[in-house]
This record gives structure tokens, sequence and C-alpha cells, in this order.
């Protein structure tokens, strides 16, 4: 298998995660298969497709936390070495990897809405003012969700472009998309080799993003359009390094017109700007993003209404894997109803002043950030960007109620060419790895509410983060996990690891 898979013991974990791969590409695909069939031939309907089908859905989801785990063992060997190899040596030793998760088929119905959205438009109608259950299609009977689309003009793109196939099949329409994601991993991957070509790690690197569990699963097999999101990150990462600052605010708007949570990097970008007094920059991202914003008031998004929808109102009151998940469920079981039964009767009212505490409190934590940047008369380019993750961790973590196994996603193109941020990237990855293995093992428990898998799942997804996110400085007091980080590559030996 290449240069990722040298001695024998490399070569027989490769074996294993192949075989364990294969059986959970088909698991997917027998899944989809009678998902499809069942939704086209009238049996059921999208409402009630195997939500209580726990046996099958704890089988799959232990096949990812075993393929999470031997990932995790590779990621801990230290003996490889990757000197003299380039990019295309990569591929040819992760394409079967590459291809196990191109086959397999997504388990969520958000690929459906995606190419209604694609229809909507290819039909003249606009899918920021049209909701995706007004519009009848093919794909009509597949859409759980009946809203105005939550994604920007360049996903719309995508949409598009994947839609078109539908006509011939909307199976075809599905791959057509996922090929698309694929080659976008494949290009973030690409993008990151060559930020860290004079890295002693830069192969060791790509590998571990391009072969992430999370990443493979949820922005290839699955189809989240978070790969673009990725994109936007590696890109603007790239540009600020190289005090390209117009570029990488160009790049962050590109992420927002795919998906709108990168607007939370646009200020600190223009906070770090005025710090460094580069004004000229400044006038040009203010003018560029003005410019932006104009254009879509004249085009796609016309009013209010329309921008809102991209702040996904739909789940505006729903709870899923997060502390407020957590405290929901904790207030419906049936120890608080008996011993605490106020608590019963007002529990709107506390989950919505939790909402709203989770919020201001992540807006003064925001606020303390910028400050503290520009006070810091050594803030630098890595530190901004390395506070660009950190802001989007801590709303992930504490601020987000509706919280996915896909958002997270996005923390790792932050990791991968922010690795000497230690505290970052050790919580950012638990933070991932783990929501992912509790939401899919504990078969969507925190998703549809059932209050012991619920709980468990909550918590295995956000305690341990939160764990790292506390105490992870003092880590910093033991020299031989520096000296244990140093020796798998992921270090210079000359550098010491920052916060």
């Amino acid at each position: 298998m290449g240069i990722v898979f040298k001695t024998l013991s490399s070569r027989i974990i490769a074996i294993i995660a192949i075989a364990i791969a294969t059986v959970f590409c088909l698991e997917t695909l027998v899944r989809g298969y009678e998902f499809y069939t069942s939704i086209v031939s009238g049996y059921k309907t999208v409402d009630d497709v195997d939500l209580s089908n726990y046996p099958t859905r704890f089988r799959i989801g232990s096949q990812y936390l075993i393929l999470t785990i031997i990932y995790l063992i590779w990621l801990v060997r230290g003996e490889q070495k990757y000197q003299g190899y380039d990019f295309l040596d990569i591929l040819k030793s992760t394409w079967v990897f590459l291809a196990i998760a191109f086959i397999g088929y997504p388990f969520t119905q958000d690929i459906y809405l995606y190419l209604q959205y694609g229809l909507m438009a290819i039909n003249g109608l606009n899918p920021y003012t049209i909701a995706s259950g007004d519009f009848a299609s093919v794909l009509s009977p597949f859409i759980f969700w009946n809203q105005t689309s939550t994604y920007g003009p360049i996903s719309q793109l995508f949409f598009i472009f994947s839609a078109a196939f539908v006509s011939v099949s909307p199976i075809l329409g599905v791959y057509v998309f996922k090929f698309i994601c694929l080659g976008f991993h494949i290009f973030n991957t690409y993008l990151i080799s060559q930020e860290l070509k004079f890295s002693n790690s830069r192969v060791r690197i790509a590998i571990a993003y391009l072969l992430n569990p999370l990443l493979l699963f949820e922005l290839v097999t699955e189809a989240h359009v978070d790969f673009f999101v990725c994109t936007s990150i590696i890109i603007a990462t790239i540009a600020i390094k190289k005090q390209n600052y117009v570029v990488g605010i160009l790049a962050i708007w590109l992420g927002i017109l795919s998906k709108t949570l990168p607007i939370i990097w646009w200020p600190l970008v223009l906070v770090f700007l005025v710090q460094q007094k580069r004004w000229k920059s400044l006038t040009l991202s203010i003018i560029l993003s003005t410019s932006i914003v104009l254009a879509l008031q004249s085009s796609l998004l016309p009013s209010l209404e329309t921008w809102k929808s991209l702040l996904n109102p739909g789940v505006g009151d729903l709870v899923s894997g997060s502390l407020h998940d957590l405290l929901k469920l904790i207030l419906n079981s049936q120890y608080v109803e008996y011993f605490f039964p106020k608590l019963v009767i007002s529990q709107e009212s506390i989950l919505t002043g939790f909402r709203y505490l989770t919020y201001i409190g992540y807006v003064a934590y925001y606020v303390c950030v910028a400050l503290k940047g520009y006070l810091n008369k050594n803030y630098s380019e890595t530190k901004l960007l390395v506070d660009m993750g950190w802001v989007t961790l801590v709303l992930l973590l504490f601020a987000t109620p509706w919280l996915m196994p896909w958002y997270p996603s996005i923390l790792f193109a932050f990791i991968a060419l922010n690795i000497n941020a230690r505290w970052f990237c050790l919580t950012s990855f638990t933070f991932g790895i783990v929501l992912s293995c509790a939401f899919y093992t504990l078969g969507y428990g925190p998703l549809y509410g059932r209050i012991l898998p619920g709980v468990m799942g909550t918590v295995l997804a956000t305690i341990p983060a939160i764990a790292i996110l506390l105490f992870g400085r003092k880590m910093r007091r033991f020299p031989q996990f520096e000296r244990w980080i140093r020796g798998k590559g992921l270090l210079s030996s000359t550098r010491r690891i920052p916060n």
C-alpha cells in the first residue's frame, strides 16, 4: 500500500481497516437502497423510516467506531518516515479508502434537500423565497425539512449542477454531488500539503487529514456542504499567513456564501487589520464585503426574510447532541419529575434562559478574544488564525443547541494548518472524534430524545472536550508529553509547544 503501510504491522492494520470499511460501505448501500425503494414504492414516508431500528444503527455505528480506533492507532504510531514523497504518492496509498467512502450511501436525507433546491433553481424558482416542500418534484417524497434554503449561493451552484442529473436518476444526482465532495476533499488535502511543504510532518499531516474517518464519512459518504467551508478555511489561512489579507477576506466570504457560519471570522480579521494599521487592506475588504452584500440584496436575497433563511430557522427551537439537549433530557427524566416537579412546570423557561445565557456568554467571549488581540502588540497572523479556530470551537461546543456530528468537520482544517497550537488542536480533535462516535454508536439517541442514550451520548460528546479545554494548559507541565508529540513528527524538534 505504498508509503503509508511499509511495515508488517502497518499492513495488518490497513487490511483490517479496509475490511471493516468495506463492510461499513456495504451496510450504508443496503440501508440507502432500502430507504430509496421504500419511499419510491410508497411503502414508507420519510417521517417513519427506521427511526426505531436501533440494532442496525448500533451495528453500523460500531463499525464507524472501530474504524476511528484503527485511525487513532495509526496516528500515534511514529516509526514511519515520509521524506521524499509527493502528493501523488499519498493518493496512490489511500485511494482504496477514498473509493470506499465515495461508494457508500448517505445516512441522512440532506442530500435530497440539496438536490431539491437545485431543481427549484433549474425551474426558475428562488429557493430562498420558496420552501422546498412547496415545489413538487421526483424528490418531494424524500424531503424531510420543508423550509427555504439555508445554504449560500455557492452551495446552490453545486446543487444546480448535481440536480441536472436527477432527470436521469435521483441516485445519479446523489453520486454526482458526492463526486464534487470527494474532489474538494482531495483538493483541500493538496492545499494543506503544499502549505506544509517545508515541514517534516507534511505528508503525515496530509494523510491524517485525508483519511480522517469523520471527514471521509461526513464530507464524502454523507456529502455535507461543509467540504467547501473547509476549502474556505484553508485558502483564508494560506492567504493571511502570506499577508494577502484581502484574499483572506474573500476566502472567508466564499465560506459564508456556502454556509453561514464563517461569518464569525470576518470581524476578527477586520479587528486584526485595524490593530496592524493595514488601512488599505481594511478599506478594500470593507468595499468588497459591501459589494457582495449589495449584489445579493439585489438578486437572490431581496428581503430580510431571505437573509434570515440562511440562519436555518427550521431548527431554531430544536436541540440535539448539545449541552442544551443534555439539560432538556435531564428535565424530562422521571427523577426530576418526581423530586422537583416545579422544574418540570417551568421547563420551557429554564431551557430558553439557558439558551440565551449561552448566547450572551459566547458574545462576551468573542468580544474578549477580539479585544485581547487588538491590545496585544505582538498579535500575529498565526495567533489570529488560532483565535478563529477557538471562536468556532466554543460556538459549537457551548452555544449551538442543534449540534450535528459533521459540524466539527471544519475544525480539522484549522488543526491541520495550526498543528503547533497544541491546546486548541487537542480540544478540537477530541470534540470532533468523540462527538461523531457517540452520535452514531448510540443510534442517534440525542437526536430523537431517548433519555439514557441521549444523556450518555451528549455527555460523551461534550465532556471530554470541555475537560481538555479547562485543564489542557496544565499538560504543558509534563515535558514527556511534549517529547511524545515531537516523536510523532507533529512538531518541530526545535520549536516549543504553544497554547
